[in-house]
C-alpha cells in the first residue's frame, strides 16, 4: 500500500509540474521525420516591437539552410518582414539550402547568421497567425544536414524556438522535460526503497 501511495503521489506531482511549466517561446517550430518526408510545423505569435525593421523579402524564400541558420515558410502572406537583432545560434547543421516541396500558413522564419526573425509582411504586433506546415518530400533529417536539438533565439521578453527531432546525441531536452524525468526517478526510487523495507513474517501454528 505504501508503494502504491508513493506512486500515486509521483503521478500527482508530475501533473502539478506540467501545469506549472511556462511556455518557453511565443513562436515554436517543430521539425520531425514523418515517414519518408521531413515536416516542419510552426505556430504562435510574434512580439517584435522591441526590434528594428531591417528589410523584407518578396517573395519569401521558402526552405531551409542549416549552415546559415535559415528557415523560411508560409504561403498566405505575399512577403516576409525581417526584424532584429536577435540573439541565438548562427547555424543548426551543416546542410546547404534546400527548397521546401510545399508550405502553408503565415510567413515565419529565422536567419541565424544575420540575427533576424522573419514575420508576416505588415504584421500587427502579437496578433494571431495561421499555423504553418512545411514539407520536404523524400528527405530525412540527415539528408537536409540538420543537427537534432533545440535552438532558441531571444530578444527583449520574447523568443523563437526551433526543435529538430531526430534522436541524435545532440538533442537538448527542455528544462521542463528534465524536471519530469528527475522527479519521476526520485519517486520511483522512493517506492522501491519502501518496498524493499517490507519484511514477510511466517508464523507456524
Amino acid at each position: 500500500m505504501k508503494a502504491k501511495s508513493a506512486f500515486l503521489a509521483a503521478v500527482g506531482m508530475l501533473g502539478l509540474l506540467g501545469a506549472a511549466a511556462p511556455a518557453h517561446a511565443a513562436y515554436v517550430i517543430d521539425i520531425t521525420q514523418s515517414g519518408s518526408d521531413v515536416v516542419a510545423a510552426g505556430s504562435g505569435t510574434w512580439h517584435f516591437q522591441p526590434l528594428s525593421f531591417q528589410g523584407f523579402a518578396m517573395p519569401l524564400q521558402v526552405g531551409i539552410n542549416p549552415a546559415a541558420g535559415y528557415f523560411g515558410a508560409g504561403s498566405i502572406d505575399t512577403y516576409g518582414d525581417y526584424y532584429g537583432p536577435v540573439s541565438g545560434p548562427t547555424s543548426f547543421g551543416s546542410g546547404g539550402f534546400t527548397a521546401a516541396s510545399s508550405t502553408s500558413g503565415s510567413s515565419a522564419g529565422v536567419s541565424g547568421a544575420t540575427g533576424q526573425i522573419i514575420i508576416p509582411g505588415g504584421y500587427a504586433d502579437s496578433a494571431a497567425t495561421v499555423a504553418g506546415l512545411t514539407v520536404w518530400n523524400n528527405a530525412t533529417i540527415a539528408s537536409l544536414g540538420l543537427n537534432p536539438g533545440t535552438y532558441v533565439w531571444n530578444w527583449a521578453d520574447d523568443s523563437l524556438t526551433l526543435n529538430i527531432q531526430g534522436g541524435g546525441a545532440g538533442a537538448v531536452p527542455e528544462p521542463s522535460t528534465w524536471a519530469f524525468m528527475l522527479t519521476g526517478f526520485a519517486f520511483v526510487g522512493l517506492a522501491m526503497r519502501r518496498r524493499s523495507a517490507v519484511r514477510t513474517t511466517v508464523r507456524y501454528a
